[in-house]
């Protein structure tokens, strides 16, 4: 894949999307990133990610930093890696994003691709109802971390076969469906058969968008 069809990819992308290079600078910043923290992509082209977002986790520990943990791990493992992050915004006040990464080989070099999803209002409600449940465990002499432990259960997956998994995460790494079936030794042809049962199960219209889906289910 060349810089420039990944760039295409992900301005028509749902989810806010930015690209950041083996540095730590931004290389691509699409619209509806924009729209989420009122960064134009101008603002913040080659700017440094740790520095733009300043992200901290729910503790208030410092998340985006120099080298941070997710640059460090990307470089040994393509998986896909999925958080909540407390970011800067353009006005100077802060949101909750969801924030996934993909690692991205182009034809040039590595890339990691971001992926944000406004959970502001999300986590402001699981902030009230988890105090709530702290008040009520106390008034039933209950443990609040068991009820809330319950409380984070998944839903039921979509079911995929073995070789579909294998499938996403090699999409997940980048390769085109040439090169998934050289590394699975099928046909290109078998190879897109099985993206589209891929897209019909996650309910996907997109190959990215199927990553994604498979992220948040907890599939990869």
């Amino acid at each position: 894949m060349y810089q420039t069809d990944l760039f295409e990819l992900l301005a028509g992308a749902g989810d806010a999307a930015f690209v950041v290079d083996q540095s730590g600078l931004i290389r691509f910043w699409n619209t509806t990133a924009e729209q989420l923290l009122g960064f134009s992509a101008a603002d913040v082209r080659q700017s440094a990610c740790c520095a733009l977002l300043a992200g901290r986790d729910s503790s208030g520990a410092r998340v985006c930093i120099p080298g941070c943990s997710v640059i460090e791990s990307s470089r040994h493992n393509p998986s896909i890696s999925c958080f909540d992050l407390h970011v800067s915004t353009a006005s100077g006040a802060r949101k909750w994003v969801n924030m996934s990464v993909i690692v991205a080989r182009t034809h040039d070099e590595q890339l990691r691709i971001h992926l944000m999803r406004d959970i502001d209002v999300r986590h402001r409600l699981e902030s009230m109802t988890t105090e709530i449940v702290r008040q009520i465990a106390g008034v039933m002499g209950l443990e609040a971390e068991q009820i809330l432990h319950r409380a984070q259960a998944r839903p039921p997956a979509a079911s995929l076969t073995t070789q579909e998994v294998k499938i996403l995460r090699l999409l997940c790494r980048g390769l085109s469906t040439a090169a998934i079936g050289r590394e699975l030794e099928v046909s290109p042809t078998t190879v897109r058969n099985h993206v589209q049962n891929i897209l019909r199960k996650l309910g996907a219209h997109t190959r990215l968008e199927a990553v994604m889906c498979a992220t948040r289910a907890g599939l990869l």
